[in-house]
C-alpha cells in the first residue's frame, strides 16, 4: 500500500513537471511576440 501512494505521488509530480516543461517551451518560443490581455482574447475570439 505504501508503495502504490508512492507511486501515485512520483506520477503527478511528473504530470507537474511535464506542465512546467510545456509551460517554459511555449513562453521560449513566444519570446518578443506581443501578449494580448485576457479581454483581448475573448474579444478577439467572440467570448462573453
Amino acid at each position: 500500500m505504501k508503495r502504490k501512494r508512492h507511486l501515485t505521488t512520483l506520477r503527478e509530480e511528473l504530470e507537474d513537471l511535464n506542465d512546467y516543461l510545456d509551460l517554459t517551451e511555449a513562453r521560449m518560443h513566444d519570446a518578443g511576440k506581443p501578449r494580448l490581455t485576457h479581454a483581448e482574447v475573448k474579444k478577439r475570439y467572440g467570448l462573453k
